[in-house]
């Protein structure tokens, strides 16, 4: 679903591109989950854009969606894992009902629509119509840290538009 027109009232200066992650780490929706797993951890990133065959942008995969995936184990007093099936991929857990904003929608309309839709990313699309980057609840709180406060320790991580 693309959100075309959010007018919820409100001047924001700043917008998607301000924010936003531009260099997308995506996953094959064939992948299998461990393989989604292990991304999302070693990039410490907690949302993957899906892609099919031909590099298209199909669907999103979450931490949430992983952790419905995850099957406990119990190896016995005080010791319990977790594991995926062995043949369940991305696209079994991937949602497709894809939120995107335009890359001028202001950060007041996509925090907005994210408080609605009970979601915690949103992907934004170029004048091109195509999908340049993603705007998660982490890039919305790292912007409203900068308004309140100044930075002046690394405590965290900080996304790619503070370090600059």
């Amino acid at each position: 679903m693309i959100s075309e027109s959010l007018n919820f009232g409100g001047d924001c200066m700043t917008t998607s591109i301000d924010i936003m992650t531009e260099d997308l780490l995506t996953i094959n929706q064939d992948e299998f989950l461990k393989s989604a797993y292990k991304m999302m951890h070693k990039h410490g990133v907690r949302h993957l854009p899906v892609t099919n065959d031909h590099g298209h942008i199909v669907g999103l995969l979450s931490e949430r969606d992983l952790k419905l995936a995850m099957n406990k184990l119990d190896l016995g007093i005080n010791e319990v894992t977790y594991q995926f099936d062995s043949e369940e991929t991305v696209q079994d857990y991937m949602s497709t009902s894809l939120k995107v904003v335009s890359f001028d929608e202001s950060i007041n309309n996509i925090a907005r629509l994210m408080l609605m839709e009970k979601i915690s990313s949103v992907l934004v699309m170029n004048e091109k119509k195509l999908i340049s980057g993603i705007v998660t609840t982490d890039d919305l709180l790292a912007y409203l840290v900068t308004m309140t406060e100044p930075v002046t320790d690394s405590l965290f991580m900080l996304p790619a538009f503070m370090k600059a």
